[in-house]
């Protein structure tokens, strides 16, 4: 719902997930953190999964309602390969055609924040293809968040009774990234939760409990998916469990 800011700002981590943004309020800023050029973002966009962390700026009145799909979710809804708009924002009527407007303006004039969710339920249950879904692909990502991104891609893909080049494109398909980068990710947000649950752990702990080689392997890692160091991000959930009003915005695992 609408609100008042001077300016806020969203780090989001990589977590394969992809985003639908209606943005009712003033335009965001969102910056990659490999780069220094920002990206005004005026509309509402279909955000696709990453390989990339970003930092997202809001400044005047925000005014957002999102959704948030599972991994490999977004297949469920459009018809095309998703590898193909993988680190991509994309304009929502392009992708979800004339009716995706109409939702917004809906959505715009809803009297309460319960009847927006039930316009969205309604919208995305109508639209569902669950037969767009490959079934190995959701064996193949299970297996991995079951071991938590410790599991060799090879062995599963026998498994399965699939070549790796066959799961690699299956995947990719659903997911839009390949198993092995998708592990990469499940091991990183698991070692995020572990860091969110005990933040006194120190840092070689998580390395060895999620499995990472060594603490280097680990921190290039996290660097990679959090855009910052993990010695910081430890810091900072120190210090914000000493002085609970100390606030910054993460996303949920």
């Amino acid at each position: 719902m609408p609100s008042q800011s001077n300016t806020l700002y969203e780090h989001v981590f990589v977590d394969a997930r992809a985003d639908i943004l209606f943005n009712f309020g003033c335009p965001y800023a969102r910056t990659r953190l490999d780069e220094t050029s920002s990206e005004s973002m005026g509309t509402s966009n279909l955000d696709t999964q990453r390989t990339y962390p970003v930092i997202i700026q809001q400044t005047g009145e925000i005014y957002l309602i999102g959704l948030r799909f599972k991994p490999g979710g977004l297949s469920a809804f459009l018809p095309i390969p998703i590898h193909e708009i993988s680190n991509l924002t994309l304009d929502i009527g392009m992708m979800f055609s004339a009716s995706m407007m109409e939702l917004q303006s809906r959505l715009y004039d809803a009297a309460s924040f319960s009847q927006q969710i039930e316009l969205l339920n309604t919208f995305f249950l109508k639209r569902l293809n669950p037969n767009a879904v490959h079934p190995y692909a959701n064996e193949v990502a299970r297996q991995i968040e079951q071991y938590g991104g410790e599991i060799n891609i090879h062995a599963l893909c026998q498994q399965v009774g699939y070549s790796i080049r066959t799961v690699d494109r299956i995947f990719n398909i659903t997911y839009g990234i390949s198993p092995k980068a998708y592990a990469r990710i499940v091991r990183f947000q698991r070692a995020l939760r572990q860091m969110r649950q005990n933040p006194s752990l120190n840092l070689a702990s998580v390395a060895q409990n999620c499995g990472y080689y060594d603490q280097a392997h680990f921190a290039k890692d996290f660097s990679a998916l959090a855009g910052q160091n993990a010695d910081q991000f430890r810091k900072y959930l120190l210090a914000k469990s000493l002085a609970p009003n100390l606030v910054q915005i993460l996303q949920a695992p």
